[in-house]
C-alpha cells in the first residue's frame, strides 16, 4: 500500500483490518481464485477485490493513485514509496514450473530466464 494509505500509519496489521481492504489482485485470467485467495478460502475467509489486472507492471501506479492494497512479494516494494506490512496469516510459498521443449530458440533462450529466476517466498 502506499506510504500515506490511512492503515499505513499501524505498526502491524490485524487479518481484520487486511479482509476489510480493497484489494488489487494481478492475474492474466478474468475470474478465479488466486494463491492468496484460495489460502483464505480454505480458513473460511475471503477478501474483497476490487481490482483485477493482468500484470504487476501497472500495480505500483494504481496503489500510488488509490487507497487499494496488493498482496506480493517483499521485494515487490523495493525502489517504490510503499508500506509493507507482514500478512496476519501463514501462506505456503507460490511454486512455479518453467516447462520449455528443445527447439533452438528455447534452448538459447530458456538458460537466460532460468538464471534470472530466484526463489522469493511471499512476505510474512
Amino acid at each position: 500500500m502506499r506510504k500515506d494509505h490511512p492503515i499505513a500509519k499501524k505498526g502491524k496489521i490485524t487479518l481484520k483490518n487486511y479482509l476489510n481492504l480493497s484489494h488489487v489482485h494481478i492475474s492474466k485470467r478474468n475470474s478465479g481464485l488466486g494463491h492468496v485467495d484460495m489460502t483464505l478460502y480454505r480458513l473460511g475467509l475471503t477478501r474483497r477485490i476490487a481490482l483485477r489486472a493482468q500484470h504487476y507492471l501497472v500495480a505500483p501506479y494504481i496503489l500510488e493513485q488509490s487507497d487499494l492494497v496488493i498482496t506480493s512479494i517483499k521485494s515487490f516494494a523495493r525502489g517504490r514509496e510503499l508500506k509493507v506490512f507482514k500478512l496476519p496469516f501463514d501462506i505456503n510459498p507460490l511454486i512455479l514450473h518453467l516447462y520449455c521443449t528443445t527447439t533452438l530458440s528455447v534452448v538459447i533462450f530458456v538458460p537466460l530466464i532460468c538464471s534470472s529466476i530466484k526463489y522469493m517466498p511471499f512476505s510474512k
